[in-house]
């Protein structure tokens, strides 16, 4: 499968900035993997429903795939005590 193209919120942007060194990188790569298999995230329900979450350790990185454009919109980026709220 062909990469897929990957743009950020503004807020999840500023969250990105935000995150620790170490964790920035991490997540960085774990972006990669949502480009090769925009499916590699759990799928979330309720009011959350057409978002998935993808953990990378203690956080996670919540994204939706817009399937006309093929870009993967990222919604948010955080640890999981104030994500999976």
């Amino acid at each position: 499968m062909s990469l897929l193209r990957i743009e950020f919120l503004s807020s999840a942007a500023a969250d990105f900035r935000a995150l620790p060194p170490d964790i920035k990188s991490r997540v960085t790569l774990s972006l990669d993997v949502i480009a090769r298999d925009h499916r590699a995230g759990k799928p979330l329900q309720g009011p959350f429903s057409g978002l998935r979450s993808f953990p990378v350790g203690e956080y996670r990185v919540v994204y939706r795939l817009d399937a006309n454009t093929w870009v993967i919109s990222i919604q948010a980026i955080g640890h999981r005590r104030d994500i999976d709220r």
